[in-house]
């Protein structure tokens, strides 16, 4: 077998010059770190599918509730939802809580009605039968848009 030429063989033997070291050197460090952190973001987002399909639950609740002497039921609604319960309101008193969905008022559905316009007037003593549907994920809110209306 023939040897290369004397010439050839020296550029194959000589070093890499410092400076094309660290290039090299850095090329490679933000390769690795890319790749760590698409790992890490990868992971994270898989953490985060696993938690909220674990942890998430719906309950049905039936409550029945009384207008206070102001005739307000204690609630702050957004469509059928709740968004906020007075601190004092019998509301309160008996478990409903903000997000809640009212899907139920005195056996009628909300389905294609306001919670409103289904309560008895605010002059009416009669009690108030809910039915309530709370969804709730282990470390999450859940969000309410819209206009918010007091009862």
């Amino acid at each position: 077998m023939a040897s290369l030429p004397k010439k050839t063989e020296e550029v194959l033997t000589v070093p890499m010059q410092e400076e094309q070291k660290r290039l090299y050197m850095r090329i490679l460090t933000d390769l690795r770190q890319q790749q760590e952190r698409r790992e890490a973001a990868y992971a994270e987002q898989e953490k985060a599918k696993n938690r909220a399909l674990q942890s998430e639950t719906t309950i049905e609740l039936t409550v029945t509730v009384r207008r206070g002497g102001n005739g307000a039921l204690g609630l702050r609604m957004d469509d059928n939802r709740v968004v906020s319960v007075s601190p004092e309101s019998n509301a309160a008193e008996v478990g409903i809580l903000a997000g809640d969905l009212v899907w139920e008022v005195n056996g009628k559905s909300t389905q294609g009605s306001s919670f409103s316009s289904l309560l008895p007037g605010p002059d009416s003593p009669a009690p108030i039968k809910l039915k309530l549907r709370r969804t709730r994920v282990e470390g999450g809110a859940e969000a309410v848009e819209g206009s918010v209306m007091a009862v």
